[in-house]
């Protein structure tokens, strides 16, 4: 009796190890930043925590009842059945990018990986982390069209030049856009000037380009665009 009783509480003792490491790991993928889903090998939601249903909208309970195709926006599911394809023959698939339908109809952008996993049984199943980038896309997006008007009126100003610089990794100032009226003014083409700014300053007047770097460090702070003679 002595030894049942032993076999069993170790037993008992394992098990409360397993439930206590799964209940760790559960705590720790609900509080994700990221959303996090698990699926089957036909796409149909295991798991998913806490970030992917409150960011999507969908209960857990909901999920476990939709398969991810469900979910995918039409012009994404021929590429995502080609990313499952490529996990089941054991491919790697890189940083995928795909959209998916909020519950409350919004198109959301997600950013993520995705890995396959093998049960005991052969089973598989398709892990995947993302990160809603839908925001980022929008703001890059306005930032493309703002350059294009930005390149559009710059291109056509008579008497006129407009520049957009930004600041490399290194501190250093480069040019990112400058309008074709910069010949008239420096004898420089647009593309001279973009490729080494140093040529430019070095044409500008020392009085002048200290009253331009003035400007354009208070225009930097403002987030507003400034205007000076030279």
């Amino acid at each position: 009796f002595a030894i049942g009783a032993c076999l069993l509480l170790v037993t008992l003792l394992a098990a409360w190890r397993v439930w206590l490491r799964a209940r760790f790991f559960r705590d720790l993928l609900d509080n994700a930043a990221d959303l996090v889903q698990c699926v089957d090998a036909n796409g149909r939601f295991l798991y998913v925590n806490q970030t992917w249903a409150r960011v999507l909208g969908y209960a857990a309970r909901d999920a476990r009842a939709m398969r991810v195709f469900d979910l995918i926006a039409p012009e994404d599911l021929a590429h995502c059945h080609e990313v499952f394809a490529a996990l089941a023959r054991g491919e790697p698939v890189g940083l995928i990018n795909v959209r998916m339908r909020a519950r409350d109809g919004r198109t959301l952008k997600l950013e993520g990986h995705v890995s396959t996993h093998r049960g005991p049984r052969g089973e598989i199943s398709n892990r995947g982390v993302f990160r809603d980038i839908s925001r980022r896309s929008q703001e890059e997006a306005t930032h493309l069209e703002r350059a294009a008007m930005l390149q559009a009126i710059g291109d056509n100003l008579p008497d006129g030049v407009i520049f957009q610089m930004e600041r490399g990794a290194a501190g250093d100032l480069r040019l990112a856009y400058v309008s074709e009226g910069i010949v008239n003014f420096s004898g420089m083409s647009a593309a001279q000037a973009r490729s080494d700014p140093r040529n430019l300053f070095s044409r500008i007047l020392p009085e002048d380009l200290l009253r331009w770097k003035e400007a354009a460090r208070a225009s930097s702070l403002r987030r507003s665009v400034f205007e000076i003679e030279a």
